[in-house]
C-alpha cells in the first residue's frame, strides 16, 4: 500500500536534517521555503509512483490466478516468452519450447491481449499489443521483429483463433490547462514540479491502459501551490490516426503514449 504523502513528506525532512545539521546546516522553518516546495514535489511525485506500483502488483497477481491455457493473460505469457532468432521445437502436438531459454532475445518487453467483437458477425478477434524498449522508453518493434513475432504467434495460438498483432509507435496526448496557483510558491517552481510529476506519470502508467481526463487532473492538482486548474484541450492521435477529444477517457492504440511537444500549461496566481 502506497505511503501517504504526509509521512513522505515528514522522512524527506528527516534525512535532510539527519544529512546537514552535523554540518552546521539548519533548514528554514517557513511554510513557503523553497526546500519545502521540492520536499513536498518528490512526495507527490513518490506517491504517485507507489500507488501506480500498488496498481500493478495487483494486475500482476491477477495476471498469475488466470493464467490458464488459452486465456488473455496466457497470450501475454507466450507473447513475452518470444525469442527473435530462435526457432520453436515441438515436444508433442500443440506443446512448443525453445532449445534454450535467453533472455537477450526475448524482445517483446510489454504485451497486453484483448478482445475485438465484430458487430455484425460476433466474430472474436484477440488483440495483442506488444512493445519493445529502447534507450529506457517504450517503443514500437521494427519491422522484422514483429514479422517474426507474428509468425511465432501463429504457431502458439489456440487452433482456429484469429490474431490481429499491434506493434506500433505512440499515441499522443495533447494538453492545454489553466492553473491558479498559491502565489507564496514560485511560478516557475510550480511549473516544474507538474511536468516533473506529467512525465512520471507517463512512464509508470502502464501498458494498455485507458487513459482517463480525470486521473491526468488528479496528478496537477496533487503538486504543491496547484489551488485550481481547467482542462481546455485534451486529445489523443493514434499513430497515423485523427485527434479524438477526451472527455471520459481515451483507449490508447498502440498501448503507450507520449505528450505532445505543443502542449502548454498557462499560469496564473491566485
Amino acid at each position: 500500500m502506497a505511503t501517504d504523502i504526509a509521512t513522505i513528506q515528514a522522512n524527506i525532512s528527516a534525512q535532510l536534517n539527519a544529512n546537514l545539521n552535523p554540518l552546521g546546516v539548519v533548514l528554514s522553518a517557513s511554510q513557503v521555503a523553497e526546500w519545502k516546495l521540492w520536499r513536498d514535489t518528490a512526495a507527490a511525485i513518490d506517491f504517485t509512483f507507489e500507488t501506480v506500483m500498488d496498481i500493478y502488483k495487483a494486475d500482476v497477481q491477477a495476471y498469475i490466478d488466470t493464467k490458464q491455457l488459452g486465456s488473455l493473460s496466457w497470450y501475454a505469457l507466450k507473447a513475452l516468452e518470444f525469442q527473435f532468432g530462435d526457432n520453436l521445437l515441438i515436444q508433442s502436438p500443440g506443446v512448443f519450447y525453445y532449445a534454450a531459454v535467453d533472455a537477450t532475445k526475448q524482445v517483446v518487453k510489454v504485451a497486453a491481449v484483448s478482445e475485438s467483437v465484430d458487430g455484425d458477425t460476433g466474430a472474436v478477434t484477440l488483440v495483442i499489443k506488444v512493445a519493445t524498449i529502447v534507450s529506457n522508453v517504450l517503443a514500437k518493434l521494427p519491422d522484422d521483429q514483429k514479422l517474426g513475432f507474428a509468425d511465432y504467434m501463429r504457431v502458439r495460438k489456440i487452433a482456429g483463433t484469429k490474431l490481429l498483432i499491434v506493434s506500433q509507435d505512440p499515441d499522443v496526448i495533447k494538453y492545454a490547462v489553466d492553473i491558479i496557483y498559491n502565489p507564496e510558491f514560485a511560478e516557475a517552481n510550480v511549473q516544474a514540479g507538474i511536468l516533473a510529476a506529467l512525465d512520471l506519470f507517463r512512464t509508470t502508467y502502464g501498458f494498455d491502459p485507458t487513459f482517463y481526463k480525470s486521473t491526468f487532473e488528479g496528478i496537477i492538482k496533487s503538486v504543491p501551490g496547484v489551488v485550481a486548474l481547467a482542462v481546455t484541450t485534451l486529445t489523443g492521435t493514434p499513430s497515423g490516426g485523427m485527434a479524438t477529444a477526451i472527455t471520459l477517457g481515451y483507449v490508447l492504440e498502440a498501448g503507450y503514449f507520449n505528450w505532445d511537444n505543443t502542449s502548454s500549461l498557462i499560469l496564473t496566481p491566485q
